[in-house]
Order: C-alpha cells, then sequence, then structure tokens
C-alpha cells in the first residue's frame, strides 16, 4: 500500500459562465448536485478496488466551481475520497470563486481535511473581470482570502490571467500587487488563450473588444515571472510559481505522469501506464454510475517517451537525461541533450545537474522548441 495515488473530482456546475471559458461546465440549479454527487460517490465505490495497492497522497476537487456544492454535498465526496487509503498528510485542494464564497463553507471544508484552496482571482481591476464575465469585484478577493486563513486554510494559491481584454502593463501590474499584498503561498500565472466557439471569441470576431497583441503579452509574462522570483517564488512550471514547499503536489503528478484516478463527467485518469477518461457529458456520466461497470473509456494510446520530453520540459525540474536515456535508449538521449545544449546558447534552455530545463524565455516559444525535439525521436 504504497504506491502514490492522487483523485481528482470534477464538479462541472457554475453560477455563471465566464467568457472565455471552455473547459467542461455549465449553469445549473441546486437540485442538480445531489444525483450528480451521488454519481460521484457510486463511481468512487467502484474505483476503488483498483487503489488497493496505492495511498493517496493528493485529492484535488476542480471544475466549474466546486464552491457551489453546499457542505453536506462536498462532505459526502469527501468521505468517498477517505474511503481509499489517504495518507495522514495528504494535500486536498478545493477551487473556489471569490464571491459569493461563505466562511461556513471554508470551515466545512478545513473540518473534512481541506488544507489548501486555490481562488480564481484572474485580476484586480473590476472593467477587466466584467469583460470576461467574472461574478465578483476586486474588493470579494481580499474577504476570501481572509475567510480562508480564519477558517484554518494557510496554503493559498491565486490565479492570475495575462492577455486579458483592455490590460495594460499598468493594470497587469496593479493585479500582480493585488494578489501579492494578500500573501499566496502559490499564484498560477496564465496567458488568454482565445478558444473558438467560446463567448470571448465571438466577441473578438466581431470587434467588441480587443485583445493584447502576442508581443505585449509575452513582455507581461517575462516581467511577471522576474517579479514573482524576485520576490521568492520558485517559476517551477510554465505557469505555476510557488513559495519554498508550496509547489501544487497534485498538479506535479501529472507532469511526472504519476497515476491519478479522475472522477466526474469529463474527468480524465492516467492509471498503470493507460490514460482514460469519462465523457464531457453529465447525464451520461449518471447513467455510467447507475450501471454496473465503471463506465470510463480508453483514451488513444499516447507515446510514453513523447510523453515524458514533453511534459519534463514543462517543469523547472526539466528533462534528467540519465531516466530519459534508459526509457527512449543512448543513442535517441544524446541527440535530445545535443539540441537542447545548442537552444541555451540562445537562452531558451539551461543546464541542470540532470540534464536541461526551458528557461521562462524558452517556455513561451516551448511549442517550436518541442516540435524541434520530437523530430529527433
Amino acid at each position: 500500500m504504497n504506491k502514490p495515488l492522487g483523485l481528482y473530482f470534477h464538479v462541472p456546475f457554475c453560477r455563471s459562465k465566464c467568457t472565455y471559458c471552455d473547459f467542461y461546465s455549465y449553469i445549473a440549479r441546486p437540485e442538480a448536485f445531489r444525483r450528480y454527487v451521488d454519481a460521484l460517490v457510486r463511481t468512487a465505490e467502484k474505483l476503488r478496488p483498483l487503489a488497493e495497492e496505492y495511498r493517496v497522497d493528493t485529492v484535488y476537487f476542480g471544475g466549474g466551481t466546486p464552491s457551489v456544492l453546499d457542505a453536506a454535498e462536498f462532505g459526502r465526496v469527501m468521505g468517498a475520497a477517505r474511503a481509499f487509503a489517504l495518507a495522514d498528510n495528504a494535500e486536498v485542494t478545493a477551487e473556489a470563486n471569490p464571491a459569493p464564497l461563505d466562511p461556513s463553507l471554508l470551515r466545512a471544508w478545513r473540518a473534512e481535511g481541506v488544507n489548501r484552496v486555490s481562488i480564481g482571482m484572474q485580476s484586480a481591476v473590476d472593467g477587466e473581470l466584467k469583460l470576461i464575465g467574472r461574478r465578483h469585484k476586486n474588493a470579494d478577493l481580499a474577504d476570501a482570502v481572509r475567510a480562508a486563513r480564519d477558517a484554518g486554510i494557510e496554503n493559498i494559491s491565486l490565479d492570475l490571467m495575462l492577455g486579458l481584454p483592455g490590460q495594460t502593463a499598468e493594470s497587469a501590474k496593479i493585479s500582480l500587487e493585488t494578489a501579492l499584498s494578500l500573501r499566496p503561498t502559490h499564484l498560477s500565472v496564465y496567458c488568454l488563450k482565445l478558444e473558438e466557439g467560446t463567448a470571448l471569441a465571438r466577441m473578438v470576431e466581431s470587434g467588441r473588444v480587443t485583445l493584447p497583441d502576442d508581443e505585449a503579452v509575452a513582455d507581461l509574462y517575462l516581467a511577471c515571472a522576474a517579479w514573482l522570483v524576485a520576490e521568492g517564488f520558485e517559476h517551477y512550471e510554465i505557469s505555476n510559481f510557488a513559495l519554498p514547499g508550496c509547489r501544487s503536489r497534485h498538479n506535479m503528478r501529472y507532469w511526472q505522469r504519476s497515476d491519478y484516478l479522475g472522477i466526474g463527467a469529463a474527468a480524465h485518469s492516467f492509471f498503470g501506464g493507460t490514460r482514460r477518461y469519462f465523457p464531457a457529458d453529465t447525464a451520461a456520466f449518471l447513467d455510467l454510475a447507475d450501471g454496473s461497470g465503471i463506465g470510463w473509456e480508453t483514451d488513444d494510446p499516447a507515446d510514453p517517451i513523447e510523453e515524458t520530453l514533453i511534459l519534463a520540459l514543462r517543469t523547472a525540474d526539466g528533462l534528467d537525461l540519465a531516466a530519459f536515456s534508459a526509457l527512449a535508449g543512448k543513442t535517441t538521449a544524446e541527440k535530445i541533450g545535443k539540441s537542447l545544449e545548442m537552444f541555451t546558447k540562445s537562452g531558451h534552455a539551461r543546464r541542470t545537474s540532470q540534464g536541461y530545463a526551458l528557461t521562462a524565455e524558452g517556455w513561451l516559444v516551448s511549442n517550436a522548441i518541442l516540435s524541434d525535439l520530437l523530430l529527433l525521436l
């Protein structure tokens, strides 16, 4: 029972849909929540026998907006997680939006074992928040962080976005200053990607809003990364920054190809070397939960060599060439090493004690770099 395992629970419900979002999430009435929670619990029970030799050391509630569930509903799902062999020191994360966020819910979360919250800040500028369809205002953010701390949750992550409609270098600075003033342990800083079919994409296409150009967003990203590193944060993944010891342990397992079980509509799993998923369809997930089998589907097989290369170079730990050589062969590993050495000369990569990692400048153009590297495989 020593092998590590993560659990992910997907809650697809939101109180409103952000204009940029293409995740599987939607607006639903509270009466829909109970049946979905029932399905999460039943599916977890079906999966538990697969994990008899594992110890769960991370649990993550994502969405959607997990904070739409009331305390009793959340407690039922957390009870399903505890039915696995849950480690005493497990990292248990729940995502939340700043408003509405009832302090009593946060106290209930803490009582259930939640010790980390990820709060969707996105911006500290009310005009930017309105354009992307966020329900909260900047004033709500400090209240949410204070409520989390008052509940006994000290490990607090904030999400920020760069490249928002109307965002400038000055407004991005205001957002980062605001975030830092709240003393988070972790920050996720995402560059907006305009997804086809979203409300924001339609707004841009119609000319109703204008996005900053790519060069401006790149400059914001590099400036933000430098600032956070100067403030003592480790830039440990393309979009993630943590104070020492505060990396997201759950997200690290994605990039390290460690086992996790995803439970819920649209949830993905990586278990025993195979990727599986549930359909992005709540009605279908409910039907599967009522059935006799698990009901997940097997994803197209991925090349472990390609995956290892791509995922390792997302992180500051980078690619361990000795481990990669054991996986891909000495000749291939040497080719990759030589190519990465060339990228050190342009400042896009750096040497590590075990191999190579990309720099912040390299992460900005990582798709192009990885395309070159994958050709060598």
